[in-house]
């Protein structure tokens, strides 16, 4: 089955910058992070290189925006970026995928987490998330216990959309949070803690 969606850059953990068209982060064989031009019609994401759907590290870009902001992605590909709820669902909905997130502290301190599953519904779900077990890494997170939970912004969402205009970001609450990458970056959590982070999904 192919996907058909509207992305014409992508974001890969590892390759160079080239300047012909690429079915997938597959195609990038080695190098440094690098925006590629995608060929829009995607028979699926591969495994490694990854792509990046998240990557925050100094606050340029303001997370705390619309339902439809979310949906469609914002953010700079070779900055801060959001690839978008709707890309992410039509990256997940075909085959099974892993979640790694990466994230560095302010002492330099590189932590990573990996989950065994990751997958995004359709807009009709509320962009349903669904996060498997934690497998490995020197990240502790408890970002499981979002398993099954539904995205809020400001603006729209489910049973956590007055979570958003409390604590400041769009993302999949669950009791508020347990774990989130879209906090404000003037937040203690990113003030007294973490100075980067990235999400980044693969299929199994």
């Amino acid at each position: 089955m192919l996907i058909r969606f509207t992305i014409s850059l992508i974001l890969c953990s590892a390759g160079s910058l080239v300047r012909s068209g690429i079915s997938s982060c597959r195609d990038v064989k080695s190098g440094f992070d690098g925006v590629y031009l995608l060929d829009p019609v995607l028979a699926s994401i591969p495994s490694f290189p990854a792509t990046v759907i998240h990557r925050r590290f100094n606050g340029n870009v303001n997370f705390n925006r619309s339902w439809s902001e979310f949906k469609n992605g914002f953010g700079d590909l070779q900055g801060e970026l959001w690839l978008g709820l709707e890309k992410m669902h039509q990256i997940t909905r075909v085959g099974s995928h892993e979640l790694l997130v990466l994230t560095k502290l302010r002492d330099g301190t590189t932590r990573t987490a990996r989950f065994d599953r990751f997958a995004v519904g359709s807009e009709f779900n509320l962009y349903q998330l669904l996060i498997g077990r934690f497998v490995a890494g020197n990240l502790y997170s408890d970002f499981s216990k979002h398993n099954k939970t539904t995205f809020a912004t400001f603006d729209k969402g489910g049973v956590g959309q007055y979570c958003a205009p409390m604590i400041g970001g769009g993302w999949w609450y669950s009791n508020c949070y347990y774990e989130n990458w879209n906090l404000p970056f003037e937040s203690n959590a990113w003030k007294m803690y973490e100075r980067e982070a990235r999400m980044l999904i693969r299929p199994l």
